[in-house]
């Protein structure tokens, strides 16, 4: 039996029946609707779109399973124009989120550790500690005066002393200036909240961030929730409400694996709803023009939206959980479908035209249109699922969704979509369809055909030259939204030297020579810095020691006084002000740093009262935490392996032994071959690694990858279904030849305009070639069947409807705030707009200048 009188007989039983298919349907649709509502689920971490069993996938995750502490956390980024304040206002955060939250696990402050504190000096060079010894040597007398009153009043003094030294002539004006200026910074940082170099009054450990701090949150996630971590989230959130009153200069900023994924689904959410929404009422105009009758419309749509529900439901079944990739088929469903949806309609239209009885119109609809339905769905569900058996897995799973859909999606249209217009009966066609223009588009087309095919075979060929030059972006971080907190603070840690997202993390297993590889991969030109567990353990520290001691000897007992002096009323700061600001004046003139002072400390002491004792707890803060750390400092001792910490152990040996290096970059991350030379260069030495780098790299070429798998799989099915149906090797070529054509302008334009093609947008191009051939396809049956005016024959009409919303569809992808759903509505549409314009213009013209019997 031929498929044409299979698809008659169905329609038969839809039209016999109409009430018991429709009422079966809706039971059905409840039962989906309650299933889908209680198991829909997004998983949003963009790793998890790649095939885990692949070697790079599965060193992630082994390097996760020994180092569970650096998977699944929380970041926050602490950043102040006060020194050392950022350090204070992290470890009062973790001491509220320990005691008062009730979904954070642990929290680790980056260096808080008293390891660190006490033994911060000896991760100084040789050079270095003999610098600051020098520096605290020469300090003396100030660093009295401070431990002894540290307040605004303290500082006065130490102008005072040097004003007496001047007239003692025991230092000159321009070196006394030198620290004048110094005091006058420090006042004008604290006033305009802006950075101080400290190291001016005391050297600091290379890397070190006084402005900075960085703390590492551990959450207790609701997997059960389409947001795990929104619970901690928000309770941390409220801390930093919380300490906003105490430190109102500190901003407080999170990002981390858990808050980029939760910012991720949130953007995703919002930016399919809305697609879902705008591309809805497009379609429904769409329709409403095309189709101009309300009974005809109810019935698409209706038909639209029980295919939704159950390609969503088969999803959840098939798959479980959508990514954030897949998530998109909601829109691609409603703009591809409802194809199916207008090209039945439009031609049951023509059936009205020509036939009186709605039961002879439905049989003809069937016989006519429906072959090609169902050609152009398994051409259109080739297109996605091409992508199955890669390693891609977001786009895998949205092919598999996407492609079952479109099965769906016709059988309903051939079954649903009778039954509902059987009781309906829309009323009989009184002029047949047809474009107004579409008659002079014929005629153009016959009179110009060889012109028309000369032009689009040239500009193939030209547009093939533009071809290679395409750039393909393989950073899973250029799909999200930049906007997002979360990543708005990773991008600003980019060319942070300590906490750089751009670090390769290597495991190196514990039988070969650690050291010997860091020596390795230190000597890279691509690599500037290799930390490792050896680094806790830094060299000549005896020598180091020494130098300690000596300090040790000189400061203990200037840095400890017997006893603190009162902090001072404001009078008393306001008239230490005045006493040291008559004793510069005949300095002023004379050096510029005493003027400058001069003016400060004017400017001070006509502040408000309020101000003034801010600046006041400013300062001795600061005062203390400089004190505090010579302290720690001078108690430093001897590092060995047996005595560092097991917390800091930890982080860098697992319980099997292995060892965690971390591979800092020597050039700029944002180039893909200093990016690629990197991780080739490493793997050279050591192959188990993972880290953004590597995920740019080796998502990449599994990316690349899938896409020419896909893109072979694509064509050759596609080549397959054609002969089987066409039994012609040259009609099948005149099928495929447009959607070619069309890829080759789309990749060409991408060129031109500098669009990128990214871990997203990539399906469009096989996806181009199936959507291209079911549209194809119409005109090639009808050429066979010898038509020449292609243009003005019904099918043009519901092609270009069905393109049109299918344009809506990609269009509102294309305005969406999430990047990766942008990058493939925004692609999709282009590749949409040449596969139309080749269609309708090249295609007839071409088929005219080929004979067929």
């Amino acid at each position: 039996m031929k498929l044409a009188n299979i698809l008659a007989n169905i329609t038969n039983i839809s039209r016999k029946y109409p009430m018991r298919v429709v009422l079966g349907y809706v039971s059905f649709l409840i039962i989906v609707l309650f299933f889908t509502l209680g198991n829909f689920r997004v998983n949003t971490d963009t790793t998890e779109i790649i095939n885990v069993n692949l070697p790079w996938r599965q060193d992630k995750i082994h390097y996760e399973n020994l180092f569970p502490q650096f998977a699944n956390n929380f970041v926050v980024v602490i950043d102040s124009p006060i020194p050392f304040q950022s350090n204070q206002a992290a470890i009062d955060l973790r001491e509220l989120l320990l005691t008062s939250a009730k979904n954070i696990l642990s929290v680790k402050v980056a260096g808080a550790e008293d390891f660190f504190k006490h033994n911060a000096w000896l991760f100084l060079t040789v050079e270095q500690l003999e610098l600051l010894s020098d520096q605290l040597i020469q300090a003396q007398p100030f660093l009295a005066t401070l431990a002894r009153d540290n307040s605004l009043r303290g500082i006065t003094d130490i102008i005072s002393f040097l004003t007496l030294a001047i007239q003692n002539q025991r230092i000159s004006v321009s070196d006394a200036g030198k620290m004048a200026g110094f005091v006058d910074q420090l006042f004008k940082s604290y006033l305009d909240k802006k950075p101080l170099n400290l190291n001016n009054i005391i050297t600091l450990p290379s890397g070190f961030n006084p402005y900075r701090q960085v703390v590492q949150i551990k959450p207790s996630l609701d997997f059960n929730s389409l947001i795990p971590g929104e619970r901690a989230a928000a309770e941390i959130r409220e801390i930093f409400s919380a300490l906003s009153g105490k430190f109102p200069e500190v901003i407080f900023r999170l990002t981390g694996s858990v808050a980029l994924a939760d910012d991720e689904f949130a953007t995703v959410a919002d930016s399919n709803g809305k697609a879902g929404v705008i591309s809805f009422i497009l379609v429904l105009a769409v329709l409403l023009i095309a189709l101009r009758s309300w009974r005809l419309i109810v019935a698409v749509i209706s038909t639209l939206v029980v295919g939704l529900l159950a390609t969503t439901a088969f999803a959840i079944i098939a798959i479980g959980s959508f990514n954030v990739i897949s998530i998109a088929f909601l829109v691609l469903f409603v703009g591809i479908a409802v194809d199916f949806g207008i090209q039945y309609s439009v031609r049951f239209r023509e059936e009205r035209y020509h036939h009186h009885n709605i039961i002879q119109s439905l049989e003809e609809t069937a016989k006519n249109i429906g072959p090609s339905l169902i050609l152009a769905a398994i051409l259109t569900s080739i297109g996605f699922l091409s992508f199955v058996p890669t390693d891609y897995k977001g786009v895998a799973e949205l092919g598999l969704i996407a492609g079952a859909g479109m099965l769906i999606a016709v059988l309903l249209n051939l079954s649903l979509l009778p039954a509902i217009l059987m009781l309906l009966k829309p009323s009989r066609e009184h002029i047949r369809i047809s474009l107004g223009f579409s008659n002079n588009i014929d005629r153009f087309i016959i009179r110009y055909k060889l012109f028309l095919v000369t032009f689009f075979v040239l500009v193939t060929f030209g547009a093939l030259w533009l071809v290679p030059n395409i750039i393909f972006n393989s950073n899973p971080l250029a799909l999200k939204d930049l906007k997002t907190e979360s990543m708005a603070t990773l991008i600003d840690l980019y060319n942070d030297p300590v906490y750089s997202p751009f670090v390769t993390e290597a495991l190196v297993d514990s039988n070969q020579n650690v050291q010997e590889i860091v020596l390795q991969l230190e000597q890279l030109p691509s690599v500037k810095r290799v930390i490792s567990f050896r680094n806790f353990m830094p060299p000549q520290q005896s020598e180091k020691l020494l130098i300690i001691e000596d300090l040790r000897f000189f400061l203990k007992n200037i840095i400890n006084p017997p006893e603190q002096l009162e902090t001072p009323s404001i009078a008393d700061t306001r008239q230490a002000l005045q006493r040291v600001f008559d004793e510069i004046q005949p300095y002023i003139k004379e050096n510029a740093d005493f003027n400058n002072l001069a003016m400060t400390i004017k400017r001070i002491m006509n502040t408000t009262d309020k101000n003034l004792l801010t600046l006041q707890s400013d300062m001795q803060k600061l005062i203390v935490t400089l004190l505090g750390i010579i302290r720690d400092g001078l108690s430093a001792s001897l590092i060995s392996m047996d005595n560092i910490p097991q917390s800091v152990k930890s982080d860098w040996i697992a319980s099997d032994g292995s060892n965690r290096l971390l591979v800092y970059p020597n050039g700029d991350m944002e180039n893909a071959q200093i990016v690629h030379q990197l991780v080739t260069d490493i793997q050279k030495i050591t192959p188990h690694l993972t880290g953004l780098p590597v995920n740019i790299v080796e998502s990449g070429i599994t990316i690349l990858h899938a896409f020419f798998k896909a893109a072979f799989i694509a064509l050759a099915l596609a080549i397959i279904v054609l002969w089987a149906i066409l039994r012609n090797f040259w009609h099948m070529i005149y099928v495929i030849l447009p959607p070619i054509i069309a890829a080759v302008l789309t990749v060409a334009t991408c060129v031109i305009t500098n669009i990128e093609i990214n871990l997203a947008n990539i399906i469009a191009l096989p996806l181009q070639l199936g959507i291209g051939i079911a549209f194809t396809i119409y005109y090639v049956v009808e050429w066979r069947k010898g038509i020449k005016n292609l243009v003005s024959s019904s099918i043009t009409w519901a092609i270009i409807f069905s393109a049109l919303t299918t344009a809506v569809a990609f269009g509102s992808l294309a305005i969406s705030t999430h990047p990766g759903t942008a990058y493939i509505g925004l692609l999709l549409g282009l590749s949409l707009f040449y596969t139309l314009i080749v269609t309708i213009l090249f295609l007839p013209a071409f088929l005219l200048t080929r004979k067929h019997h």
